[in-house]
């Protein structure tokens, strides 16, 4: 066994027809169980998650053949487990190797990758994205300097179009869900947290949403809801880590609070502490419910352009 989760457990395997090595994926036995118990609150919670994991399967079903995507390879028809394209190495895991750097093929190379995969999972590509101040913009505007990465952006940034449809927000973009194929190629995985819909729609915040380390701005500050933008801020934040070798916003997770709503629980002011004093204290705090949290902090001057100009 690999490793597990809420929702299941995952194992290398291997596929007896071709003898291709795999990762599979399998639901909790005990969710299965659970489907039919007479407790009702198990039965719920079970249905709960094989509804994810089926989302799971028809997310990776619908993007099937995206050389950024990691590819299904086969799947049980009630959608109890699934297999996947396997891939010895994550972003994470090449980062240590290369003791936290990497070179300017490599960052230019991938991140163009994680771009592109992400713009292929919101379906509206990156057109108005790129606009948006935040690490990514930033991050693409100091490494832009290469003439076909300057080119590779101004093609993407003019919107990238897919058959992969509805839209897709991962909800937790990071360097451990970004594998190295065999093909060298960026593949995102573990859309087990992933919301599916049409463009433009929001969903309200029912939990604890994203790694601390990647979590929006907006999602820290307790917003009622959210949106394909969470993503883009954990493309960003794994921007820079790769430009930096390291995690640019390392928050502890003792920074909680113990306010009861549920939007409270994405608040840590540890981390949020950090991302304010590189992007500068927020003008409009309206519509967020951790906002008093924050109400005597200082105004922090906005020092991010001086932060990517010290990694380059």
């Amino acid at each position: 066994m690999i490793g597990q989760g809420t929702q299941g457990k995952v194992w290398d395997a291997v596929m007896t027809r071709t003898g291709k090595a795999v990762v599979m994926k399998g639901l909790h036995t005990e969710h299965m169980k659970d489907v039919n118990s007479k407790d009702s609150a198990k039965r719920e919670q079970a249905k709960l998650f094989w509804r994810a994991f089926k989302n799971e399967i028809d997310i990776l079903e619908a993007c099937g053949g995206h050389p950024n995507v990691v590819k299904i390879v086969g799947r049980a028809p009630d959608f109890s487990y699934f297999m996947m394209e396997k891939a010895d190495l994550d972003l994470n895991k090449c980062l240590r190797m290369n003791r936290d750097r990497l070179t300017l093929g490599q960052y230019s190379q991938w991140f163009k990758e994680l771009l592109t995969g992400v713009a292929a999972l919101h379906v509206l590509g990156v057109r108005e994205r790129l606009k948006r101040d935040s690490l990514c913009q930033l991050a693409l505007a100091a490494l832009a300097f290469p003439t076909q990465f300057a080119c590779y952006v101004a093609r993407l940034s003019t919107g990238v179009h897919t058959d992969c449809a509805p839209q897709v927000t991962h909800t937790d973009l990071k360097p451990e869900n970004l594998l190295i194929g065999s093909d060298n190629q960026i593949k995102i995985c573990d859309f087990g947290m992933a919301q599916r819909s049409t463009p433009g729609t929001t969903w309200a915040v029912t939990g604890e949403l994203s790694t601390l380390w990647y979590r929006a701005p907006e999602l820290l500050l307790g917003s009622k809801t959210f949106d394909e933008k969470i993503d883009e801020w954990a493309v960003g934040c794994i921007a820079m880590e790769m430009l930096c070798g390291t995690t640019i916003f390392q928050g502890q997770a003792q920074g909680t609070c113990r306010c009861p709503d549920v939007t409270h629980r994405n608040f840590n002011s540890d981390q949020l502490g950090k991302i304010l004093q590189v992007v500068g204290s927020p003008k409009l705090m309206a519509g967020h419910q951790c906002a008093g949290h924050i109400r005597d902090w200082p105004t922090y001057a906005r020092q991010l352009d001086a932060v990517v100009s010290a990694t380059t």
